[in-house]
């Protein structure tokens, strides 16, 4: 596989032959004594997603597996922060809060840079592509949640009334998508041409929201829209024409050999499909 690494800005970087770019922004477990650890406060998450360097690479595998059995050799973009996130956190926008050291800076300068090119290179060499950022969550709800950036109390209007708030469908991080195809907001997230219906086909045991079955997130639980990445580098209001999901997993989805092996299997049988559907 094509590799670039920076190993003095702890980023890994694998340079890609497909619209497809796969991130994982807080699975870093380098941590070096030199390097200044992020204050602890409450607003300020510090502990890793455990494993998602790991999957965001077998997903990667999975893909490139895939394209070899069709007889081709293309492969995914790759773009992991192996900077532990007690020392920066690349999936917020720039603050000494997000890394108060000079090299916690420039591995959140070297990551989005890697990201950029990525989405460049795809634009460039494909029109348009997906980018799935990889996270962990601890929720009781055990569910895969996908991040559009639209926040948990949008998603339970019906269908009817979200589709009618125009604003969403442009600040939503797969507006290139739904732009390209005439697809409804609701249809594009929730609907049976969603990346939440293909992964429900899949039967992995984890339930997505949101999709058809749990098309939004119940009030008292918690939910994540999306961070920083999918809006820098997604297609909100056609900065690009990169396609952006936050994949957020829960622990049990990641820590047991067995059930993480599962979840990879879906996410590589579900972006086959969404490469094949949307970005042939």
């Amino acid at each position: 596989m094509g590799l670039s690494r920076s190993d003095p800005n702890y980023v890994t970087f694998h340079h890609g032959t497909l619209p497809l770019i796969i991130a994982a922004p807080h699975g870093g477990q380098r941590y070096p004594r030199h390097v200044k650890n992020r204050p602890s406060e409450p607003e300020s998450n510090t502990k890793p997603d455990l494993f998602t360097r790991e999957m965001a690479l077998s997903v990667a595998h999975g893909v490139s597996k895939v394209w070899q059995e069709r007889g081709g050799t293309q492969r995914p973009f790759v773009v992991v922060c192996d900077l532990a996130r007690r020392k920066v956190d690349v999936n917020r926008e720039w603050s000494e809060e997000v890394g108060p050291s000079p090299e916690a800076k420039a591995t959140w300068k070297a990551y989005h840079g890697a990201l950029n090119e990525a989405v460049e290179a795809v634009q460039r060499q494909f029109g348009a592509g997906l980018y799935l950022d990889l996270h962990g969550h601890a929720h009781p709800t055990n569910w895969i949640e996908l991040g559009y950036n639209i926040p948990g109390p949008f998603l339970r209007l019906d269908d009817e009334a979200l589709d009618e708030l125009e604003i969403l469908r442009q600040n939503t991080s797969i507006y290139g998508l739904l732009e390209r195809t005439d697809m409804s907001l609701s249809e594009g997230i929730r609907g049976n041409r969603s990346f939440g219906h293909q992964w429900k086909e899949r039967n992995t045991g984890f339930e997505a929201v949101p999709s058809p079955q749990l098309p939004w997130p119940l009030p008292n639980d918690v939910y994540f829209k999306g961070g920083y990445s999918i809006q820098r580098h997604g297609s909100a209001h056609r900065k690009h024409s990169v396609d952006a999901i936050q994949v957020e997993m829960p622990r049990l989805a990641r820590l047991h050999v067995d059930e993480r092996a599962k979840v990879v299997a879906g996410l590589v049988d579900t972006v086959v499909w969404m490469l094949d559907q949307y970005y042939n």
